[in-house]
């Protein structure tokens, strides 16, 4: 592993936050969703899912459902935050509303919701 790839996969959530939200150097890049989804890809690859108990606090539901209230306005950035899950535990992986409404998700996430390796959010209100 390389300093870079080691470097990525410690820090690979405040990278992404920090290179969207315009705080760091992006090279000259905008920080859009193609330079964003390959960023996130690469950590992801680097950082594979981490399953965790399900807390005993949190509403879980589907995908389906979850995009729904997402595209209809029900949920939004400032209600919560979710954490991809599956029936019986919490991945390591928080997804907002708006990345479900503008369909910016990693290619690492999508596989793993088209392999039914994700199928729930466990959404948590603020």
């Amino acid at each position: 592993m390389t300093k870079l790839e080691k470097f990525m996969k410690q820090n690979g959530d405040w990278i992404l936050s920090m290179w969207e939200h315009h705080e760091i150097d992006n090279f000259g890049y905008e920080a859009d969703s193609g330079s964003l989804g390959a960023l996130r890809d690469l950590i992801g690859e680097l950082n594979p899912i981490k399953w965790e108990d399900q807390p005993t606090y949190g509403d879980l539901m589907t995908i389906e459902d979850f995009q729904r209230d997402c595209d209809n306005g029900s949920l939004i950035n400032y209600d919560g935050v979710g954490e991809f899950a599956n029936i019986d535990k919490c991945a390591n992986i928080r997804v907002k509303p708006r990345q479900m409404r503008q369909n910016r998700l990693s290619v690492y996430i999508k596989q793993a919701i088209e392999n039914d390796v994700i199928t729930h959010v466990m959404w948590f209100n603020r």
